[in-house]
C-alpha cells in the first residue's frame, strides 16, 4: 500500500495529513518559490518523503517524523532555489551593490570559501535592495549586523556607549527594526528575483 501511487493512497494520505500540510504551507509565506507552486510543492514533497518512509523503524512517532522530513525537504528545495536566484547577478552587479567590507573582522567567518562566497552575494543583494526602498538608519543596521555581521547588542553598546538602561531601550527597538527589516527584504527580494537587471 505505501508504493502503490493509486489515487485513492495519495488522497486518502492527503485528507488524513492536511492540516500538518496547511501549517506547512503558511510557514512559506515570502519564500523563493512563486506562491502559486508552494502548495504543489508540499505536497508532492511529502507525498515523497511519504512513499520512501521507513514504517517499520519509527512506530508510534511515524507523524511526527513524516512531518519533520517533509518540512526539512521543502526548506531544502527552497533554500537550492534562492542560491540559484543569487547566481543570475553578475560579479560586476555584486561588486557595486556591496561596499568593500575586507577592512572590517567579520564576528562570523565560514572557513569554505564557497560558504563565504554565498554569504556575501545574499549580502549584497541585500545591500542593493535595501538602498532602493529604505531608511539611512535601516541601511546602517544592515549592513552593522548583516555585512559586519557585528552582534546587535554590541552594536546598540556602540551607540549608546554607557548606560546599561539606554543600552537595553536601544537593543530592543533596534531588534524589532531589523525584524521588520528583514520581513521586507525577503518579500522585496521574492519579487525582483524573477527580474534581477531591472534594477541595475
Amino acid at each position: 500500500m505505501q508504493a502503490s501511487s493509486s489515487p485513492a493512497w495519495t488522497a486518502s494520505l492527503a485528507a488524513a495529513y492536511a492540516p500538518m500540510l496547511r501549517r506547512l504551507r503558511r510557514r512559506l509565506l515570502g519564500s523563493a518559490v512563486p506562491r502559486e507552486d508552494l502548495d504543489q510543492l508540499v505536497l508532492a514533497t511529502f507525498l515523497s518523503v511519504a512513499r520512501a518512509f521507513p514504517l517499520s523503524r519509527w512506530g508510534d512517532w511515524t507523524a511526527v517524523r513524516l512531518r519533520q522530513q517533509t518540512a526539512r525537504e521543502v526548506f531544502r528545495h527552497l533554500r537550492k532555489e534562492r542560491a540559484e536566484q543569487h547566481e543570475t547577478y553578475t560579479q560586476q552587479q555584486l561588486a557595486e551593490w556591496l561596499p568593500d567590507t575586507r577592512h572590517a573582522a567579520p564576528v562570523e567567518s565560514p572557513r569554505r570559501p564557497s560558504v563565504r562566497r554565498s554569504f556575501v552575494k545574499r549580502d549584497a543583494v541585500l545591500v542593493h535592495l535595501a538602498r532602493g526602498t529604505l531608511p539611512h538608519s535601516d541601511i546602517e543596521v544592515l549592513m552593522a549586523t548583516v555585512v559586519r555581521r557585528e552582534k546587535l547588542r554590541a552594536y546598540a553598546s556602540r551607540l549608546v556607549e554607557g548606560d546599561t538602561t539606554e543600552v537595553e531601550r536601544v537593543y530592543q527597538r533596534l531588534k524589532r527594526q531589523r525584524t521588520r527589516l528583514m520581513q521586507r527584504l525577503r518579500t522585496q527580494a521574492v519579487d525582483t528575483a524573477a527580474q534581477p537587471s531591472s534594477g541595475c
